[in-house]
């Protein structure tokens, strides 16, 4: 109905390239909708440095995955979120160095004027270091945009390895509504 979402979640290991993908949603006989066309890149790192996709959910508004057992992570599929929340962020870096220490920075930018144009300066910062239990690594963060105010902004993680070489970065937009 009118100011309702279905969230789900499909799952399908793919190769490594560029695909494109369609959905189709029917209930009954005579209800359901075709989804339009979207892209998504899969990139297999060959053991170097490498970062997910970022996963962005809160509470109630949300499909879960559980990537590994007892690990639920929060998704999603919109950019809107609500002014004074929290947001849940999870990402992995792949190509990790068992015993090795990470460095982690998120960062989030307000964006003005033309869409893609970001403040050099953050509004919103976190840094940590991370030993690597595993070549993977899984990061939770929940962050807090209470004092930000409405408005378009990028969230930006990088993870560094230990001798500074490799770093692996990832963008993603939101947009913060006023709440009503």
């Amino acid at each position: 109905g009118k100011s309702q979402y279905l969230i789900g979640r499909a799952e399908l290991p793919l190769p490594s390239g560029r695909w494109t993908w369609r959905a189709a949603l029917q209930v009954g006989d005579s209800v359901g909708i075709v989804l339009p066309r979207d892209t998504v890149l899969v990139v297999r790192s060959a053991g170097r440095l490498s970062l997910s996709d970022l996963a962005l959910g809160i509470r109630g508004a949300s499909a879960t995955w559980e990537p590994v057992p007892g690990d639920t992570i929060l998704l999603t599929p919109f950019d809107l979120f609500p002014e004074g929340g929290e947001v849940e962020l999870y990402y992995e870096a792949e190509g990790a160095t068992r015993g090795a220490a990470y460095r982690h920075d998120i960062a989030v930018f307000r964006v003005r004027g033309e869409p893609g144009v970001a403040e050099r300066r953050p509004v919103v910062t976190l840094g940590f270091d991370e030993q690597a239990s595993d070549t993977v690594l899984r990061s939770h963060r929940v962050l807090q945009l209470a004092r930000l105010k409405p408005g378009r902004y990028v969230i930006e993680v990088k993870v560094g390895s230990p001798d500074g070489d490799a770093v692996a970065r990832r963008r993603e937009f939101i947009v913060l509504r006023a709440k009503r």
